[in-house]
């Protein structure tokens, strides 16, 4: 093979397609369960503060009996109030989950899209790129209390891996996306 026709090969965009059609639903499918985990800490959350008259009565008991009357397990409900008041507001996860649905639906179709080259696809790709870019750096700054929470609690090999996770397919899985279309753009490779 010479120069000119590994020139000529636009070989990367296939690959590119079908890594952006596989990613974007991976992408997805965390997204979902992001936001599924928003509603479960929402509704503890809910929960612990319905019940916070309760539990500082509980409380209370306890400490005058020195612990030997318990009506009920007051430092969970504390504990869960805690840590939900670190969280980021629950509109705020809800939000940053259907965000990235919406962008990782949007890359699906922009991957099926890549297999016709067509010539507005690099503008379009490019834009999608630095959108999921900046989504994802306010995503990652928003989870960051999840990430630091798995750690204190030994689960820091889940921790990294989200956290890796996140890195990869927030940041750098659109900036290379991004980076990859400008130097396709800049070759001639989009257009029929």
């Amino acid at each position: 093979m010479n120069n000119t026709t590994q020139d000529a090969c636009r070989c990367w965009m296939p690959v590119m397609a079908a890594l952006l059609i596989v990613i974007s639903l991976s992408d997805c499918g965390l997204a979902v369960v992001l936001g599924s985990l928003a509603d479960v800490v929402h509704d503890v959350s809910s929960r612990v503060e319905d019940r916070h008259t309760e539990m500082r009565i509980a409380g209370f008991f306890s400490t005058m009996t020195g612990g030997l009357v318990h009506l009920g397990d007051s430092q969970v409900g504390t504990a869960i109030r805690d840590i939900s008041n670190e969280l980021p507001p629950y509109w705020m996860m809800v939000t940053l989950a259907w965000g990235r649905v919406v962008l990782s639906v949007l890359g699906v179709l922009l991957g099926v899209l890549l297999i016709w080259r067509l010539s507005w696809l690099p503008l379009v790709l490019m834009g999608w790129g630095v959108l999921s870019v900046l989504w994802g750096l306010l995503s990652v700054f928003e989870a960051r209390v999840i990430f630091q929470a798995l750690v204190i609690e030994d689960l820091m090999l889940t921790g990294v891996i989200l956290s890796g996770l996140a890195l990869f397919l927030h940041l750098l899985w659109p900036l290379y996306v991004t980076l990859r279309t400008w130097k396709g753009k800049r070759s001639g490779d989009f257009g029929v």
